[in-house]
């Protein structure tokens, strides 16, 4: 991560490593995966930013959940593919609290929806 003086957080950049090559090579090599800015076309990191993120997602922003679940993938190989059902399990665990919140989620009960931090920065 990067940071200002005013200790703000500039990017986020996943890396990934593969095991089982570092235990056959004898050393650990770090992969850039992606950026966050710039996967997610994020002006800044904060809060709201993700907000605004997550929102256009439950709006169905194909390319954003695209990204995300790309991203996703490549941590979890095993993971969903893109359909509604799929979709609607990713954004609640986003941004679920806690695992009532995820159930009510995902079964259409909460009464609204999941949502990043509301503190501003």
């Amino acid at each position: 991560m990067q940071f200002l003086v005013s200790r703000k957080v500039l990017d986020y950049q996943q890396y990934t490593a593969d095991l089982e090559k570092a235990n056959a090579l004898g050393r650990l090599e770090f992969n850039f995966s992606y950026s966050a800015r710039a996967s997610y076309k994020l002006n800044a990191l904060r809060p709201a930013d993700w907000q605004a993120l997550v929102t256009r997602m439950w709006g169905g922003d194909a390319a954003q959940i695209a990204n995300y679940n790309n991203h996703r993938a490549t941590l979890r190989p095993n993971s969903c593919h893109l359909d509604p059902e799929c979709t609607k399990h990713m954004i609640c665990d986003m941004t679920a609290a806690t695992p009532d919140m995820y159930k009510k989620c995902v079964d259409g009960t909460l009464k609204h929806k999941p949502r990043a931090s509301p503190v501003t920065c």
